[in-house]
């Protein structure tokens, strides 16, 4: 059953099934950590859904 949602007053149907890639690097600089993940996802109703993040980690 498609779980249906709404957004500023539009509603959708959504099945679940929406294609989605995600790419990630990271590395360790002594006690710290970096990290850059990129997500871009394929959704039907919208044209682009990208999503950058980047993280610094401090490992004591």
């Amino acid at each position: 059953m498609p779980k249906i949602f709404s957004v500023n007053g539009s509603t959708t149907g959504r099945s679940g099934t929406d294609a989605f890639r995600r790419r990630k690097i990271g590395f360790y600089l002594g006690i710290l950590a970096f990290r850059a993940e990129y997500d871009r996802f394929q959704i039907e109703e919208v044209d682009r859904v990208q999503m950058l993040s980047v993280s610094v980690l401090f490992q004591f």
